[in-house]
Formats: C-alpha cells, structure tokens, sequence
C-alpha cells in the first residue's frame, strides 16, 4: 500500500508522494496541492497528529484519504463541551471534494459521524442530520457493513422523532432492529453493538417505552464491559440506566403497576449506579446529578442541591434537576426559574419526553405558588403534547403493521394486535373511560349541523387528594368519578376522561339548558358521594363548564366550555357556569 504525507502551508493542504490514481480519491500528481478556503483553514488544523514537527499527517491509506477521516471521525465533538462549527466546517471541506475524491466507505463514516453531531446540536440540523445518516445507512448496507448501517438508521429514526415526523421514525426504526436482529454469533464488534443499543435505547425512551429503554441501555452497558478505557460512554450509559430507574420508580407512583417495594428498590439500584459513578469521577456531572435526582425522589431535596449548586451552565437536564430539588425544598420562585430554562432547551431540541417531565412539574410549582391559571395552562400544554405524540404513533403503527405483512398468516396476527391497540388507543387506562381519541372520533362522527352540548368538568383541588393521601387513593378517586360520571348521563352521550382530572361529556342533540341541569346534576351527586370510603373524611366536589353550538364547530364549543370552568374556579369552585 502506498503511503502519503499531508502537510498544512496556511490555507493549503499538500500531498508529498506518488498518488495511486483518480479513481481512489487521490489525483496521479506528486506534490499535489489542495487550496482551501480561509474559512476552512482553522478546521483543517485540527486534521494534525503528534508528530516531531507536529506539522505532519501521515495517511495510513493514501488511496481514499483515510488518514484524514481516521482522524475527523476520532475527534467527533462532544456537542454538549464544544462548538462543533470548526469540525463540521472540516467534514463539510472534505465530503465537498476539497482534499479529492472520497471513497464509498469513508463518506459513509463522515456522514454518520456528523449526523450523530447535528443530532445533539441546534435545531436547524436536525434534517441534514437525518439525510446524513439515511445516506450513511444506505452506503454502509451497501458494504454489508450491518452494525454502522443500524447506527445509522437508529439515528434517523432520532432525527425524525425531533422533526415531529413519528410515521419515518419507525421506519427507520423497524429497519434499525433488523439489521440490529440479524447480527450473527460469530466475531463480535463491542464498540458497534454498544453504539446501537444506545441509540435504541434512546428511541425507545423518547417513545415512553421506558421498559424496552432500560433493556437496550442494559445491553449496550455490557458490551462496553469488552471496549477497553472507554470509561465516559460506559459512564454516560450507566447514567441513563439509572435516570429511568428512576423514571420507572416514578411510573409505579402514577398507577403503573409497580407496588411501593419495588418502587423503592430501583431508587436504591439508581442510587448505588450514581455513587458508583462519583466513585470513578468525583468530577464527572452525571454522576452528581444522578445522585441529586436520587437524593430527591427520597425527599432529600437540600442533600440534592447541595451538590448541583455549584453548577452554572445551561445544560437543560441540570436546570431540571435542580428545579425538583428546589421544589423538595419549599423554594418554589427558584424552581419555576429553572423550570422556565429547562422547558424552553427541551422544546427546542424537540425532546418530548424531557418537556413533559417539565411540564407536570412547572405545573405543579405553579398550583403550589397559587398560579392556578398558569397551571391550567401548563396541564392543558402538557395533555395537547402527549395527544399528539399519540396519535402520531397510533397512525404511523398503522402504517408500518400493514406495509410489513407479507404473508396472510402474519397479517392476519397484525391485524389482530392493531385491532387491540386501536382499542387500547380510545380508552383511558386509568378509569375505562373514552379518552380525546374516542371523543374526538365520537364528535366527529355526528352531522356538522347538529346541535351539540359539551360539559367540561374539572375535580376541585386533586392535587390536595394526592398530596394528603397518596396516589394510589387519588387514583381511586379518579375512577369513582368516572363511574360516577359514565351512570348520570343517557346511553347516546359521551364521556371521556380528557386529561388529568378532567372529564369531557359531549350531549348530542343537547342545548345549554339540557346541558346546565345535567351539569348541576352531576356535580350534586359528585358532592354527595361516599368518598370517605377511600379516606377517613375525603370530600370532593367539582366544577363545569357548559357550551352549545353545532358539531361541526366542536373546538369552538369546547373553547367556550373550557372558558366557563375557569370562570366556575374564579367563583369559588364547586359550581356550574354556563357560557
């Protein structure tokens, strides 16, 4: 094999030595020279290695300037610590020609490379991040190169979840998982498969399947075990590992499934993983913050703080953070600044998951300090996200189960598991109810022209019944209210559970009068009910708010209900204004 040197003369590269042909990226020239841009010039300089002149790169295969990608891609920036513009102004010199020619096999690994950069970076990249790595993937299948062609669809599938684009997202993700899947036993590759699984992991989460999550992060942590000094990724993964123990923890809190022992029992795992990582780093952020969060799912809040107070960046998780720890601690004005960071570095990245962490939280800040408006507003911002993100993912499911269904057999049991999840997708799980889906589809469904009568109904101080008595007694509630709910009402009316305490009745047919004695009924029977049976001396009362007008203007009426429940709340609650 031919060898080469590069060496920088200010704006230029040059080539000392035989090239070995045009066709392999490098001209038939000796002393060839490449002039770049002076905009190019300091990204370049980072292309040297450590040599006696330290002027000197020396390509270890001329024939398609692999040196100088070797390189590029060994100093990938962590976006998080640097400005990449230097660095990506380099890949962009090289894949536009600038050095020559480069060959199949390393503008794939340039273009994964940046795709993985533009990721992490600021939202305007996000679309050239996921052509980057559809055309990485597509190169490296070229190649039968499996495990690079599965980082580079799992990265498309993030791109496309940023862009709000959930029907590719799993198209890139269901192709991501059978190249992933198709992996045979023999030589292993640690560094690729620990790549892919994070990258899994990753999707899986933004996804709210924080169960799959926890299991490719846990795959990708035993494969690191076999990359040697890589102590930052393993570092980096165990930190997600225990980021969602604890956001499983907090999932049993919200009714799913899991009893106080086991709750308890991934707080201490993740706390063990964060005391493990202070261990190795007593520097490293993820390990302290890890611990925060720990320290305050304990109610431990001022221990949480003591260890982030330092800190002063504008990294979006550390200001989430400290706002739980904060907010532990009865400093609510403080919290609700972080919280304001926080929300705002979630929304623009296009990170969902985080957002909605945020925004359940700021809510509630914000019910604490009185602010009931903004917390309504934030509640109501928070149910419209996760509608969104639903029925995104209800649609493009659709979509990949039948384009996927290539033998009768096979779409025959898709079919099936649609049918369960299209139902699944019209109920609430919590109380049986219909939820927005079925509501919606419901409203929908009736001719434009006839008359409808939505009635809004909000529980009076929920968050009282939780604080006081614990979640599992405010789910109960929850339920009983429905019941309540679903047997004051005729068999042709609706009634879903349209986020958090909230209820929606729509009445068919029904006018504001029909729909205030309905109302009034309602929140009579809420008021008189045995609620104590779920707690010594629990009373519950409600508010609504009623509206009429033609289904065909559904948002319009629901707009007017949603008005008369806060007009019921600013009047003293437990009351029934009609707009």
């Amino acid at each position: 094999m031919l060898s080469g040197v590069v060496r920088r003369r200010w704006h230029a590269v040059q080539v000392d030595g035989l090239g070995v042909g045009t066709g392999a990226g490098v001209d038939e020239h000796p002393d060839q020279l490449w002039v770049l841009t002076p905009g190019h010039r300091s990204a370049v300089a980072g292309l040297e290695i450590d040599h006696a002149d330290g002027r000197v790169l020396r390509l270890d295969r001329a024939e398609r300037l692999s040196g100088v990608v070797d390189v590029l891609v060994a100093q990938r920036p962590d976006v998080v610590d640097a400005a990449p513009a230097p660095w990506l102004g380099a890949v962009g010199a090289v894949l536009g020609g600038a050095l020559g020619r480069v060959g199949d096999d390393d503008r794939a690994r340039l273009l994964a490379a940046r795709a993985v950069v533009l990721l992490a970076g600021e939202p305007g990249g996000i679309r050239q991040a996921q052509v980057d790595a559809v055309e990485a993937a597509r190169l490296f299948e070229r190649s039968r190169d499996v495990l690079p062609a599965a980082a580079g669809q799992a990265v498309a599938a993030l791109a496309a979840v940023r862009t709000g684009d959930v029907g590719r997202a799993l198209n890139h993700a269901v192709q991501a998982l059978v190249a992933f899947g198709s992996l045979s036993d023999g030589v292993r590759d640690p560094d690729g498969e620990a790549a892919v699984a994070e990258l899994l992991g990753r999707l899986c989460q933004q996804f709210f399947d924080h169960e799959r999550a926890l299991q490719f992060y846990e795959l990708a942590a035993r494969a690191l075990r076999d990359v040697p000094d890589d102590h930052r990724r393993t570092g980096a993964v165990q930190a997600r590992i225990g980021g969602l123990l604890l956001q499983r923890a907090v999932d049993g809190q919200d009714g799913d499934g899991i009893d106080q022992q086991e709750q308890d029992l991934l707080v201490a795992r993740a706390e063990r993983i964060a005391r493990r990582l202070l261990g190795q780093s007593p520097e490293g952020r993820s390990g302290r913050r890890l611990l925060a969060d720990v320290l305050c799912r304990q109610g431990r809040g001022a221990d949480g703080w003591e260890l982030l107070a330092a800190e002063d960046d504008d990294d979006a998780d550390l200001h989430l953070t400290r706002a739980r720890c904060l907010q532990a601690m009865g400093r609510d004005a403080e919290a609700l600044a972080d919280l304001q960071i926080a929300e705002a570095a979630f929304t623009e990245r296009g990170d969902l998951a985080q957002q909605i962490a945020t925004l359940r939280l700021r809510s509630s800040v914000r019910e604490a300090q009185g602010d009931l408006a903004g917390a309504l507003v934030d509640a109501r911002l928070l149910a419209d996200l996760v509608w969104q993100r639903h029925r995104q993912q209800v649609g493009g499911f659709m979509d990949q189960v039948f384009s996927r269904a290539g033998v009768e057999g096979q779409r025959r049991d898709l079919e099936a598991r649609a049918q369960v999840l299209l139902r699944f997708a019209e109920q609430d799980s919590l109380t049986s109810l219909a939820n927005r889906r079925a509501m919606e589809r419901f409203c929908a469904g009736l001719d434009v022209d006839e008359p409808i009568c939505l009635v809004l109904v909000d529980v009076d101080h929920f968050k009282a019944v939780n604080d006081r008595h614990g979640h599992l007694v405010g789910d109960a509630v929850l339920r009983e209210v429905a019941s309540v709910l679903a047997g004051s009402v005729r068999a042709k009316d609706q009634v879903a559970r349209w986020g958090g305490e909230e209820f929606l009745i729509a009445l068919p047919g029904g006018s504001a009068t029909l729909g205030a004695e309905a109302a009034a009924r309602l929140r009579r029977r809420v008021e008189d009910h045995a609620w104590s049976l779920h707690a010594p001396g629990l009373r519950l009362t409600v508010s609504a708010g009623v509206s009429a007008g033609p289904a065909g203007e559904f948002a319009t009426v629901l707009a007017q209900a949603d008005a008369a429940v806060y007009a019921a709340k600013r009047a003293g609650r437990n009351r029934v204004v009609t707009s």
